[in-house]
């Protein structure tokens, strides 16, 4: 029901430094490979225009180079530009058409895109692909309510809740969609609501924000509506109607854990941490087992300088989340800050071991290990240095300094 609820299977942050699996550029050119570590880097960066030309570059010298245009098509869909993504996207399902992820991002474009009938075909092939992918049938679910299949979306949202249990925004969705089918909807409300949150996918907001005021005049205590509209306006800039949006939101259903979180996330930037920490906090406590709600509080923590309860919480999300290489170094950042070097080093290397690529762990490390062991770290921060260029001015002044 949120917008993050279709956001593409894989971000662009989350691709390796390689060709995806299996890919049939099996040994692209060096020049096409370096272009795509830099669209990568800039991705990373939030430079997205930048990214776009660099894979749009290593395309060009390697036509056949899967990974790039994967890249390539992720970028362009984070854009908004859904036609050239969707014909990037289409070459990648062309040139490996068993793997589910493209796929699965190819039905999230035709969707946005208004292909309704597109979409499902592609959601359906990831499910063949993968069965027990739980996105995608949570996203077959969306589409096909979109189409007017409630029997369908219901019995797809009931397999997305099963195999995510703990996915809350899930489970509410398919409890919806229930009493729905079951003459409990909230009527023209929620169908305000949903054109609303359409139209916040295609990134149109004033329209979107005009559909959410009108599910809320209908319907003043509806939650979701509150904070959809509440991100609608944090888009727009508008921060203080945003956080008086989350706030109702709370006032209606004080365990929804992204309004807390969406709220922190504006004190945040408002260089307001203290109210930051708080509400992360309240969205940790409001369930316990959302991994994003303890690594916001540990950072939050960590901003405070309260080193001991940060480590806590960065434990707790690698707890819930063993694989979460931005845990692992920001882990490893709090241990260096209170003196355990052996401890940062171990968390940087596990942050590197699931993410090699990663030109800021490399420096991170380096950075670390300077002290202790000049040569490894001059060589961690040489590697972050041909990762990303920018981290050159870096390694040599530290080689400088180290001569």
């Amino acid at each position: 029901m949120k917008p993050r609820s279709m956001l593409p299977l894989l971000g662009i942050a989350a691709l390796a430094l390689a060709p995806l699996p299996g890919s049939t550029a099996q040994n692209p050119t060096e020049s096409a490979v370096e272009h795509y570590r830099k669209g990568v880097e800039l991705a990373k960066a939030k430079n997205t225009n930048g990214a776009i030309a660099e894979f749009r570059e290593s395309v060009r010298l390697r036509p056949d180079f899967t990974g790039a245009h994967y890249a390539l098509g992720l970028a362009l869909l984070e854009k908004g530009d859904l036609s050239e993504a969707i014909r990037e996207l289409r070459e990648v399902t062309r040139l490996k058409p068993d793997l589910p992820e493209p796929h699965g991002n190819l039905g999230v474009a035709l969707q946005r895109n208004g292909d309704l009938d597109g979409a499902i075909a592609e959601y359906r092939e990831v499910i063949r692909l993968k069965p027990n992918d739980a996105l995608a049938h949570h996203n077959l679910a969306l589409a096909l309510k979109s189409k007017g299949d409630l029997q369908g979306a219901l019995e797809e949202s009931r397999l997305a809740s099963q195999l995510a249990p703990d996915n809350k925004q899930w489970s509410g969705y398919y409890e919806a969609l229930r009493r729905q089918l079951a003459g409990g909807n909230r009527g023209e409300s929620q169908i305000h609501f949903d054109r609303g949150y359409a139209l916040l996918q295609k990134g149109e907001l004033d329209q979107a924000i005009s559909e959410y005021r009108e599910a809320i005049r209908l319907d003043p205590g509806f939650p979701d509506a509150h904070l959809d509209l509440g991100l609608a306006l944090k888009r727009k800039g508008d921060y203080d109607a945003a956080i008086a949006e989350y706030k109702e939101a709370i006032r209606l259903k004080p365990d929804l854990v992204q309004a807390h979180t969406n709220l922190g996330n504006i004190y945040r930037l408002r260089s307001d941490p203290e109210g930051a920490l708080r509400e992360y906090r309240l969205a940790a406590q409001a369930d316990p087992q959302d991994v994003q709600a303890h690594y916001d509080l540990a950072a939050a923590l960590f901003q405070m300088d309260d080193l001991d309860g940060s480590i806590k919480e960065f434990r707790e999300t690698l707890r819930l989340q063993p694989n979460h290489p931005g845990a692992h170094a920001e882990l490893g950042n709090v241990l260096a800050k209170k003196g355990d070097v052996d401890g940062a080093i171990a968390e940087y290397h596990e942050a590197l071991r699931l993410e090699p690529g990663n030109a800021l762990y490399h420096a991170g490390l380096g950075m670390i290990l300077l002290p202790k062991n000049r040569q490894g770290g001059l060589d961690e921060l040489q590697a972050a240095c041909k990762l990303d260029s920018r981290l050159c001015e870096l390694y040599e002044k530290k080689k400088k300094s180290a001569s």
